[in-house]
């Protein structure tokens, strides 16, 4: 996976110090596309509907938080 992902033209970005991440060009170019590559319900949408899950949320909540959200468990 880590040697098709540059292969199929991802790049990586380094957002923060500690976080390297393959994020498609179009995650930067093109507002109708989120970051992770897919296409958004609205282009002025912040996150496509995956990354908008309320899961997807709980998740990065947990993740922010370093623990597991009662709400994973």
């Amino acid at each position: 996976m880590m040697v098709w992902l540059p292969e199929q033209g991802f790049k990586v970005s380094e957002n923060k110090v500690q976080n390297a991440a393959y994020i498609p060009p179009r995650g930067f170019s093109d507002p109708a596309y989120c970051y992770c590559g897919l296409l958004k319900a609205c282009s002025t949408a912040a996150k496509c509907t995956f990354c908008n899950d309320p899961v997807m949320c709980l998740i990065e909540k947990s993740i922010a938080d370093g623990k597991i959200t009662a709400e994973l468990k």
